[in-house]
This record gives structure tokens, sequence and C-alpha cells, in this order.
């Protein structure tokens, strides 16, 4: 009966170093440091995300270790792995306008 006790307590408290949730507060830029509006932060692997506000500034929860995939139309993805760190400030480089070989627009 002590060692399933003993195995519980090992297997919680290894869940609980393995799932460390922490809010990430951050702001996505250009180069330039011009805020972009609705750039999108997704973590990797998953259906969860967020958008940046008009002032690129975003919130999000995510597990250390996990990895942000930070995109916006025009930019490079960029993949950042989450450590220790609780404030983002994201630049994006503008992509190469040469590897765009077609727009599709549409209307509602």
């Amino acid at each position: 009966m002590k060692k399933i006790v003993l195995l519980l307590l090992i297997v919680f408290a290894v869940q609980n170093s393995f799932a460390q949730v922490k809010t990430i507060n951050g702001t996505v830029t250009d180069l330039e440091g011009i805020p972009l509006p609705s750039a999108n932060i997704l973590i990797q692997g998953t259906s969860r995300g967020t958008d940046s506000d008009f002032d690129g500034k975003f919130t999000i929860q995510v597990n250390v270790g996990e990895t942000l995939l930070v995109s916006y139309i025009g930019y490079e993805t960029q993949r950042i792995i989450i450590g220790e760190q609780n404030t983002l400030n994201i630049q994006l480089k503008e992509s190469d306008a040469n590897k765009l070989k077609e727009v599709v627009v549409t209307s509602l």
C-alpha cells in the first residue's frame, strides 16, 4: 500500500514539472518597430492560438517547451520555443516578394 501511494506521489510530481502552464505577454512588430495588428500566434501542433491587437500586443497561455508559430501576411513565420521568459518582443522579417506566386482575394 505504501508503495502505491509513493508511486502516485511521484507520478503527480513529475506531471506537474512537465506541465508548467504560464501566461506569455508580448508584442509583434516589424524590423522598424511598427506594430503588426492581427498577427497570428499559434501553439505548434495544436489548434490553440491568438491574434495580436491593434498595437501588436498579445497574451497566450502555454506550457514550457511548447513552440509558438508567429506569422503575418508578407512576413516570414518565426518559431519560438517557450522557456523561462514571460514577455516576448517578436520582430518579423519581411518575406521575399519574389516567392509570392499567387494571391487570392475573397469577399463576403
